[in-house]
């Protein structure tokens, strides 16, 4: 059945309506739009001078951050502190072993023929790794430390130092000749058993005593024809000496 008359007019007049409701919809969409662009350009133009300063001034105050390395930072997070140096600084120059002790040579720290790194109260050096305890700071750093404070175990750890980085040979070349000294650590050490060479010896000249070092018995034998020759030709001032070297050798078994 088609439908009347009034049902037509009816869904006409019914569609009209929804069409301009749909257009007043989209009218007033865009008309909310445009004024949102034009709010957001009003505000954009009245604190545009506010905002570019706040930026101009968080930009100047930003620092970049620091690289951290390792060794920047101790066990916990904690930042290490160079305990060889800052020891080192609170001495007098006049107090600093700078023969059998450390050195500073054109910025950097050694010892010996050998460069120093320190990490916190860690010494590494010739490939070997140490704790900085006081005694061996005494030791590394001081011409006259507390002989009385410092152990066993630190002398020994001073001794082979000195030995890897042959502080204890001239100029500090692995083939230079033994190094002597009458200063009162390295006598003491030797006569704990913990010196720097693998012999020693007392020789009485005149009224005092010396120590003479030795690791190549050849050294022995030449120092001894040199002396003896000295004594054939009337000098008998090196007559103890001739006995100790000789005493020497045959504790060595090296003659009868």
């Amino acid at each position: 059945m088609a439908p009347s008359k009034e049902e037509l007019e009816h869904e006409t007049r019914l569609l009209q309506q929804i069409t301009q409701a749909s257009d007043a919809i989209r009218q007033k969409y865009q008309l909310i739009k445009s004024g949102r662009a034009n709010a957001d350009r009003t505000f954009s133009e009245i604190f545009k001078p506010v905002t570019n300063r706040l930026k101009q001034l968080v930009e100047k105050n930003i620092k970049p951050k620091k690289e951290l390395k390792d060794d920047d930072f101790g066990d916990g997070g904690t930042e290490k502190q160079d305990l060889l140096r800052q020891t080192r600084d609170t001495l007098r120059k006049k107090d600093l072993d700078t023969t059998w002790g450390v050195r500073e040579v054109q910025g950097r720290l050694m010892i010996g023929d050998s460069p120093l790194q320190t990490h916190g109260d860690q010494l590494v050096v010739a490939n070997n790794t140490y704790t900085l305890t006081p005694g061996l700071l005494d030791l590394l750093l001081k011409k006259y430390p507390d002989l009385s404070h410092i152990s066993p175990q630190e002398w020994d750890t001073y001794q082979t130092i000195v030995t890897n980085t042959h502080t204890n040979r001239r100029s500090y070349h692995s083939n230079g000749a033994i190094r002597s000294s009458r200063m009162a650590k390295i006598m003491e050490m030797t006569k704990k058993g913990h010196g720097m060479l693998p012999h020693s010896m007392l020789v009485k000249r005149g009224h005092k005593t010396d120590y003479i070092f030795w690791d190549d018995p050849n050294e022995l034998v030449e120092r001894l024809q040199l002396l003896a020759a000295s004594y054939q030709a009337g000098n008998r001032s090196h007559t103890n000496e001739i006995m100790a070297i000789l005493e020497e050798l045959r504790e060595a078994n090296l003659i009868q």
